[in-house]
């Protein structure tokens, strides 16, 4: 028989003093009473009435709930202090080089396109090359923004323009301005959703500027480049792009490196890490099952071991078939 939680009383709660944190955290998070409302479990008016001292049910009760929230949060930041929980920063896998590569042939003024598997590390990779080297543009694209016009919008929102609007004309014009002889990239992830007019679009630019086009996506960004009806606007695409990347597992090799960059070092749960970045979610698994398996360790005061791991990827997948 499972044992009945503990009784914390709301005797003794100092209840002016939790209206004082209530409303310092309002202030500081710049949070509506919604939001907070939708954090502590308590309906809206009546947090709000209670953080400007007009509540008249128990306000102790109210009181006491909000102590019980903020020590919860500095028990998980205690966690996180004691016990690294946080995911490392950016690991320079072999996946991440071999984009890394994709991405400095572009820069030439090329234009280049690879296609992953999900969990490949290409996004994250992308969203790093961006961030080191100038004039990289990173746009993501969407089924929405699969046409020229949106396509252009997205592009010239990433290049920092706020106000995005004209006809897809004066949109590419702004666009070769920008990158007119600034050994630019414009780098467009999921670009397997953009129709084949916005990828002829792409090519007009290049040809146009002499700026690099890097298209990254999942297996279907090849087939679209690789099969088609052959049309003479896809040959010239098609016949422009330099390097063509494929890769549809994640390398082994980077789960491992991911494991010790958590602090994982027992060979055996590396090498289990390994294989599981095989099975198909690749490195996006790998990521979520160390972190649950970092608090599942937490709660032990121990380090991470293979069995934390394995009950944690057992949690997730038991999690996904009833979803």
């Amino acid at each position: 028989m499972a044992s009945k939680p503990q009784e914390r009383p709301d005797i003794g709660i100092d209840v002016d003093a939790a209206r004082t944190r209530l409303l310092n955290w309002k202030a500081e998070t710049g949070k509506s009473w919604t939001a907070i409302a939708q954090q502590l479990g308590i309906a809206s008016g009546t947090i709000s009435s209670f953080g400007v001292n007009k509540y008249e049910g128990d306000v102790a009760k109210i009181a006491a709930v909000i102590e019980r929230y903020f020590a919860a949060e500095a028990e998980a930041v205690s966690m996180r202090r004691d016990r690294v929980i946080e995911a490392p920063a950016f690991q320079p896998t072999r996946a991440a080089k071999k984009l890394f590569s994709v991405l400095h042939y572009a820069r030439r003024g090329k234009m280049a396109a690879a296609a992953t598997s999900p969990g490949f590390g290409k996004t994250s990779a992308l969203r790093q090359f961006a961030a080191d080297v100038p004039n990289v543009f990173l746009a993501t694209m969407a089924p929405s923004t699969a046409g020229v016009q949106p396509m252009l919008t997205a592009i010239l929102k990433v290049m920092g323009e706020r106000e995005v609007r004209g006809s897809p004309l004066m949109l590419s014009d702004r666009i070769r301005e920008r990158v007119a002889g600034a050994h630019a990239v414009l780098c467009l992830d999921d670009a397997q959703h953009l129709s084949e007019k916005a990828l002829d679009e792409l090519r007009g630019i290049h040809d146009l500027t002499g700026c690099g086009i890097a298209l990254f996506g999942n297996a279907g960004l090849m087939e679209r480049l690789e099969g088609g009806n052959r049309a003479i606007s896809h040959a010239q695409l098609y016949s422009r792009i330099g390097i063509k990347f494929m890769e549809i597992r994640a390398y082994p090799e980077d789960a491992q490196q991911l494991g010790r960059a958590w602090g994982i070092d027992d060979a055996g749960a590396l090498d289990w890490l390994a294989k599981l970045s095989a099975t198909g979610g690749g490195l996006r698994t790998v990521t979520q099952v160390i972190e649950l398996a970092m608090f599942l360790a937490v709660s032990e005061d121990s380090q991470v071991a293979l069995a934390h791991l394995q009950d944690a990827n057992a949690q997730l997948s038991a999690r996904q078939r009833q979803i």
